[in-house]
């Protein structure tokens, strides 16, 4: 028995008091591997279990999973248990095929999410977007909390760590200085996914089964309909789908959509490098900057 399935045994009998039968890898990457548990009692259940040195994220994911069922009607995973570095999930099927309907409905459920709103922008405590903390103080200004707690905080990150140079960083804070001119305050605070790509939404026959992998916040929804495009995961049924609860302003698609990206693109520039950094570099010159 590896020194994961022990954690995962371990974290089941604890907290659900159940003898595990099988275990299998799911996926990995990132700061957890996910393993298919199956239970003697013939439930099968999700465990993530956190890297060395990442443990503590499961905790900040649960906290995400929790917030999120008891928030919101969109599908989620229901949080089984937590602790010792395993996150224990409900198992949700997952078979890849998503097909015109599969999509149009994920766009159906992204915007139920977003029909949660506030008063203000960012959160109750900090969440995190990967492994990466994320920085969620109450701001009652959408601007102000994006280019602060987002473009800087990720700017300043990925400079520091010598990811992106102090020339690309001089010419996004002048970007950011400007801010103001090129965004607006959507006229609710929404509830984001935080981390909409197609890795993160499960399909299953043809029809969107959950999201996972949250990362939080209060925000503008173009934040997470700009994600989706990043990695070509989603067709125009997808944005159908969306159109039929919420409009999407003009201006999104020709513009704003590249300054929302530059967040998760700076996210992926600190981790990753290489052709992120580039990606920026076009987005800030088609901006004139």
């Amino acid at each position: 028995m590896t020194s994961a399935e022990t954690l995962i045994t371990t974290s089941i009998k604890k907290h659900l008091s159940e003898t595990v039968k099988t275990i299998s890898h799911l996926a990995g990457g990132g700061w957890a591997n996910v393993y298919k548990v199956g239970l003697a009692s013939g439930e099968t259940l999700a465990a993530k279990v956190g890297l060395p040195g990442f443990e503590h994220l499961c905790r900040a994911e649960a906290g995400m999973l929790t917030y999120l069922v008891d928030h919101t009607a969109a599908r989620f995973p229901r949080v089984m248990g937590e602790g010792d570095g395993v996150l224990l999930l409900n198992f949700i099927e997952n078979d890849g095929q998503k097909g015109r309907a599969g999509e149009r409905e994920a766009g159906r459920m992204l915007a139920t999410l977003h029909a949660t709103t506030s008063d203000k922008f960012g959160f109750a405590g900090d969440t995190i977007f990967g492994p990466t903390r994320q920085p969620n103080p109450w701001s009652e200004d959408w601007v102000s909390f994006f280019r602060d707690q987002r473009l800087l905080y990720m700017t300043a990150i990925a400079c520091d760590a010598g990811k992106i140079d102090t020339g690309l960083r001089a010419r996004l804070e002048a970007f950011c200085g400007k801010l103001e001119h090129y965004l607006q305050a959507p006229d609710k605070a929404s509830l984001l996914h935080g981390d909409f790509w197609g890795g993160n939404v499960l399909f299953n026959q043809s029809q969107c089964a959950a999201f996972i992998d949250p990362a939080i916040y209060f925000g503008d929804p173009e934040a997470d309909l700009a994600f989706a495009t990043l990695f070509g995961s989603f067709s125009e049924e997808f944005f159908s789908g969306y159109l039929e609860t919420y409009k999407i302003k003009q201006g999104f698609f020709e513009e704003r959509r590249d300054i929302y990206n530059l967040w998760p693109l700076l996210f992926h520039a600190y981790w990753f490098g290489g052709h992120y950094v580039g990606s920026i570099e076009t987005i800030l010159k088609k901006l004139g900057y």
